[in-house]
């Protein structure tokens, strides 16, 4: 029996969502087809008196328009000289004739124009030329000037040679005046009805201009069918009516055209529109019965699927625990005891992502100390957040010191690029733990690459007891983790300065060992001791060309540059060889920091004494030289293409902020070619660099409108771009959206995001 009950519950279940889902859907589905009929009816008639305005409007426009173009016709010079001359004159006639062609060859709704001269008995026709009244073959248009001149300007219909047109006669005569000239004006019915009406019968739709009297004016339909619509209208001015036409149902909407006594008839077909509107009722129905078909199916499969299993497991536990778990109310324990299990298990997944989210806090604090450092100011979101995390912005000064690894080369061969990170998270808690052991506000950020930055708030301006602490720091560094360092620290400044020149300073600072062989912690007041050995050089194209070259592996090249350098330096004094010689070494180590360079020397000047001529220097710098490209083609071919791609994706992430960051500031930190790094990048991630750069701070921007309420403004910067209209140009490109719509889309529509 137990074996059978849970089928029975699930059939049970199974057939209760039946009944309920059905008493929804089949009455929804009936109420939904009413309201598509109610719906599509009011629609049709909305649409249809849509474009019956439109049509009236459109209508009286042209006529007015083509009044105001008869009119102008009349006023030309040569047409007035021919229709008040009293005698018969050939050059007047010749003159008329050819103003009225330019003006009829401008107007392509006009399809005749007669000049009439009442005095001389003449009629020019556009078409024909020259007649005498009695023998014009328009002889309708000649009785309606002589005997029914129309009081205003309106139109009326005329017929000639089989053909209804809409005519107009120029002047009007309100107060029965006679003229001596008149102009009559002929239009063409059948592209007024195909530009103006658009009636389409093979879809139900006509279109017809009617006057009082059920006249056709214009309009496809027969002249029979114009008296059961003139009959049928009612006396208002504008309305809407049905009408049975030959045992076909129309829908009739109307309205009288303000400057002509005639009105518009819109007439719609309901016939066809009626068998779409069935046709969709029906697949409404069917869709639903679908739906309710797979819903059904759907209810039978997941209710099997869901309590089968409960049963299963609950023989499962009986089996592991023993036979008293065997009746109904032990299995619905052992359901429940799954349950709360499942429950335990999730709160205990929740608490480690919040260890990790506690543990992980120092990545988000980095971030926005890096905007600080690399932009130099804070914006307003990034100083409220900097004084709900930190204590910096309580001090009065704000020091910069750079901790950059000494012999980074050797650190990167002896370590993953996932242990160097570690290693440098270490050396940040070390100084941050002496910094605030004397009661100072201390924060490390790990740009990347060889260094990372302390920052200190401090109230007072002193920097010998800030140099005592960093000797301390780099004591410690290389006690316990055995890495030595080497600190450049700037003097105090005021907590609002900008800071990035100082950043770049500081790091500048830290390579003064290269040139004095000694020491870990330098201040700003080293820096100027040794200034002039630290200026670039004036002249250095051909050093760039050594550099790069090296960077490409060309050794040759390199080997002539080099003699080219040295060769140079053949004429100066001892001092000046000797200063010129330091100037190229540091441009040198600058540029492949990340190599061993001079790894032996204990400082650069007092390296150069041991060499007696310029021919040693040159062969012992190539030697040097030689050995980095033979290190860079060694790392090349190492197989490490996916490690430099993580450094390289770390780099860019750590600086995305800055807007000068680029291939080449890449290359340089990594002591590669701008094409060989760009080669590496494109292999492994499968994209170009350039593009890299461009979608992480698309993607920042993105982050930041959807997670914040900074401005624009703030955004644009923090993110990298250097100018607005260079943000604005590229989210659109983009995204499609400028960034405010955006903002707007994510928020309406949080769940498309």
């Amino acid at each position: 029996m137990n074996r059978f009950t849970p089928k029975q519950m699930y059939i049970r279940i199974f057939l209760l969502l039946s009944i309920v889902f059905s008493l929804i859907i089949i009455p929804f589905t009936v109420f939904l087809s009413h309201q598509f009929s109610k719906y599509a009816a009011a629609e049709i008639n909305k649409l249809t008196n849509d474009k019956l305005n439109q049509t009236l409007e459109s209508t009286e426009f042209m006529l007015k328009k083509l009044k105001a173009y008869g009119l102008s016709i009349y006023e030309d010079q040569n047409i007035q000289n021919w229709l008040v001359s009293e005698t018969k004159d050939p050059m007047l006639a010749t003159a008329a004739m050819q103003a009225m062609t330019n003006w009829l060859s401008n107007e392509s709704f006009i399809f005749d124009a007669y000049m009439i001269n009442i005095r001389t008995g003449e009629a020019i026709d556009s078409r024909k030329g020259i007649h005498s009244l009695d023998s014009f073959y328009d002889q309708g248009i000649v009785d309606k000037i002589r005997n029914d001149r129309p009081k205003f300007l309106q139109y009326f219909n005329h017929e000639v040679v089989g053909e209804s047109h809409m005519a107009l006669i120029v002047p009007s005569n309100p107060s029965r005046h006679d003229y001596n000239g008149y102009l009559a004006i002929l239009l063409d019915n059948r592209l007024l009805q195909k530009y103006l009406l658009q009636f389409n019968q093979e879809i139900g739709i006509e279109v017809v201009v009617l006057d009082r009297q059920g006249n056709m004016i214009m309009g496809p339909l027969n002249s029979e069918l114009s008296m059961p619509v003139l009959s049928s209208s009612k006396n208002d001015r504008s309305g809407m009516f049905h009408l049975d036409i030959d045992g076909e149902q129309w829908a009739v909407n109307y309205a009288e055209m303000k400057s002509q006594p005639w009105t518009m008839y819109y007439l719609t077909g309901l016939g066809h529109l009626k068998s779409e509107v069935t046709s969709f009722q029906r697949k409404i129905v069917i869709s639903s019965l679908v739906l309710l078909f797979v819903l059904l199916a759907f209810i039978f499969w997941n209710s099997r699927r869901t309590y089968r299993p409960f049963s299963q497991l609950a023989m499962m536990i009986k089996g592991k625990i023993g036979e008293e778990l065997g009746t109904s109310d032990s299995s619905r324990n052992g359901e429940y005891a799954v349950i709360r299990q499942g429950i335990e298990t999730m709160a205990e997944t929740m608490d480690k992502i919040n260890r990790s989210i506690r543990n992980h806090r120092h990545l988000i604090d980095g971030e926005y100390l890096r905007q600080w450092i690399l932009h130099g100011h804070m914006n307003e979101p990034i100083r409220e957040y900097i004084l709900k995390e930190f204590d910096l912005l309580t001090y009065k000064y704000i020091q910069l010191a750079a901790v950059r690894i000494d012999s980074y080369s050797s650190f990167t061969e002896k370590y993953t690029f996932a242990s160097r990170k570690l290693m440098k998270y270490a050396m940040g808690n070390i100084a941050v733990e002496i910094v605030r052991s004397r009661n100072w506000s201390g924060e490390s950020v790990d740009f990347g690459g060889d260094h990372l930055i302390v920052l200190l708030g401090r109230n007072e301006r002193t920097l010998e007891e800030t140099l005592e602490v960093f000797g301390e720091i780099a004591e410690q560094i290389e006690k316990w983790l055995g890495i030595r360092v080497i600190v450049g620290i700037s003097d105090p400044r005021d907590i609002n300065d900008e800071i990035r020149s100082v950043y770049d300073y500081i790091y500048e600072l830290t390579l003064l060992k290269f040139i004095t062989g000694s020491g870990k912690v330098y201040g700003e007041r080293d820096f100027e001791q040794y200034s002039d050995l630290v200026q670039p050089l004036q002249d250095d194209s051909m050093l760039e060309e050594l550099i790069q070259n090296v960077r490409l592996g060309r050794v040759e090249k390199m080997k002539v540059l080099l003699d080219q350098i040295i060769e140079q330096m053949q004429t100066l004094t001892y001092a000046e060889c000797k200063f010129r010689l330091t100037l190229i070494l540091y441009t040198l180590m600058k540029a492949f920091k990340q190599w061993r360079f001079l790894k032996t020397v204990d400082g650069i000047q007092n390296h150069l004494d041991r060499f007696g001529t310029l021919n040693e220097v040159r062969d012992w710098l190539y030697v040097e030289l030689q050995e980095i490209v033979t290190n860079m083609g060694r790392r090349k071919s190492s197989g490490r293409k996916e490690e430099l791609v993580t450094e390289i994706v770390e780099y860019v992430q750590n600086r995305i902020h800055d807007p000068m960051l680029s291939a080449e500031d890449i290359s340089a930190h990594l002591s590669l070619s701008v094409s060989y790094t760009r080669q590496v990048f494109k292999e492994v991630y499968h994209s170009t660099l350039s593009d890299f750069i461009w979608d992480q701070r698309m993607k920042n921007v993105i982050k930041l409108l959807e997670t914040t309420t900074w401005s624009i403004a703030d955004i644009a910067e923090r993110s990298g771009y250097q100018t607005k209209s260079h943000f604005y140009t590229a989210f659109k490109k983009t995204t499609g959206m400028t960034p405010s719509e955006y903002r707007q889309q994510s928020v309406e529509y949080p769940a498309a995001r």
